[in-house]
């Protein structure tokens, strides 16, 4: 299993895989003897704020990212796990402050896009999450052109972490989904294939 730091900047492209790594091999195998019912899914947001030089390495991240998250949210509901997944916040400011090449910003726009698309049209899959809390609605506002921007009150100024009031916003959405889906039972996510 990889134990590398995901905070590290070689980790970039490879967060959701050290996520997936450290669930297959510490979460999963203690899910009875914890009496886990259900498990909540944010990632990707480390994985796309590395350098996008190329629509190559763009394209190589966006493929890891959702390689890795549809396996752990197949490997979750295989496990008998309710999943909530979480869409990444929009972290516009981060983006416009750290990268300078025009090219470049839109890739990492793209890519935020593409992951949070790809997550919310895995919602209600036989191996996808349960339910998907569209933290990015959540925490962000829609401008006209259809882009995101986050709303200042709800992130810190970096533009990447939610303040109080946005992890609240986020958590009691979270709170009010687990309570209706540990009301039902889990779905095993198993199709026969």
């Amino acid at each position: 299993m990889s134990k590398e730091n995901p905070k590290n900047p070689e980790m970039v492209g490879k967060a959701t895989q050290y996520m997936k790594d450290t669930l297959i091999g510490e979460v999963l195998p203690n899910v009875e003897k914890n009496g886990l019912k259900t498990i909540v899914i944010g990632g990707g947001a480390n994985d796309i704020l590395g350098a996008l030089k190329t629509d190559e390495a763009k394209n190589k991240v966006e493929e890891s990212i959702k390689a890795n998250l549809g396996e752990i949210y197949q490997k979750c509901r295989q496990a008998g796990l309710n999943v909530i997944a979480l869409t990444m916040p929009p972290f516009d400011l981060f983006i416009e402050t750290r990268f300078k090449d025009p090219a470049e910003k839109a890739r990492h726009y793209a890519l935020w896009e593409a992951i949070n698309a790809f997550i919310i049209g895995l919602e209600h899959s036989d191996n996808g999450p349960n339910i998907v809390v569209r933290a990015h609605e959540l925490v962000g506002e829609q401008k006209p052109d259809g882009s995101w921007i986050r709303r200042q009150n709800l992130t810190t100024p970096d533009g990447l972490h939610m303040q109080p009031a946005g992890l609240k916003l986020v958590s009691d959405e979270i709170e009010k989904n687990i309570n209706s889906l540990e009301k039902a039972p889990a779905s095993s996510g198993a199709t026969g294939a």
